[in-house]
């Protein structure tokens, strides 16, 4: 079991789990702080654009916490067992084989 609690939002953290395989259980703290911005990387993953996002990094924020679960759905992750609500969420899931 890995406990991902960062202030902000572990994209980069996330990415190496996804990147080496890692099986189990993982629980993750997803705050949105910084005026709601999104990780750069996390933002080109989903389809946007490194100009769009240098020009309006803020636009997105209101669909973070949406286009971050889309990013884990691109990574094999189905099934949240989730509290939360506006910017923070509270969430586990399952990496399996």
């Amino acid at each position: 079991m890995i406990d991902l609690d960062a202030y902000g939002i572990p994209f980069a953290q996330l990415q190496v789990l996804f990147e080496r395989g890692y099986k189990g259980t993982v629980i993750v703290t997803f705050i949105q702080s910084v005026f709601g911005q999104l990780p750069h990387e996390l933002a080109v993953a989903v389809g946007f654009s490194q100009t769009m996002m240098d020009k309006i990094p803020t636009l997105l924020g209101a669909r973070g916490w949406e286009y971050f679960c889309q990013w884990l759905a691109n990574h094999g992750v189905s099934r949240l067992f989730h509290v939360g609500s506006s910017r923070k969420h509270y969430f586990a899931f399952r990496i399996s084989e």
